[in-house]
């Protein structure tokens, strides 16, 4: 998770965005949501109790990692962890990041969603920040 809220700090300013969504039930949300808040991640965290959304696009090992495209095309998918697979993440961020850069305009010609995306925004929680007083 470090490495992927490292890869949003630095890529989401060209337009990349991690996405995280936690499969835990239910009854351990409280320690999720505790966690959650201690990391102070950059990206959002969803929640998906039932594990619906994990289970539709092909989830079936924890971590895994869904990497698309602004239009939501699916161009790979990361089962599991070793060292380094952050390495090939980074370069499969900057190809696809890469035709933005050359024409920034392409992406606000194509803001009108497709019919048949693979991936379409999930109808999830989004786990809260806890308020802190200052």
């Amino acid at each position: 998770m470090k490495e992927l809220d490292k890869l949003n700090i630095k890529y989401g300013p060209q337009g990349f965005e991690v996405v995280s969504i936690n499969i835990d039930n239910t009854r351990s949300m409280s320690k999720v949501k505790s966690y959650v808040n201690s990391q102070k991640y950059s990206f959002t965290v969803l929640s998906d109790p039932k594990a619906e959304f994990f289970r539709k696009m092909g989830g079936k090992v924890m971590p895994f990692v869904i990497i698309a495209d602004s239009t939501g095309k699916i161009i790979n998918r990361h089962v599991g962890y070793n060292p380094g697979d952050e390495i090939r993440l980074e370069k499969e961020i900057l190809h696809i990041l890469q035709p933005l850069a050359e024409n920034p305009d392409s992406l606000q010609a194509d803001t009108e969603p497709k019919q048949t995306h693979p991936i379409t925004k999930p109808d999830l929680e989004v786990i809260p920040e806890e308020n802190t007083p200052e």
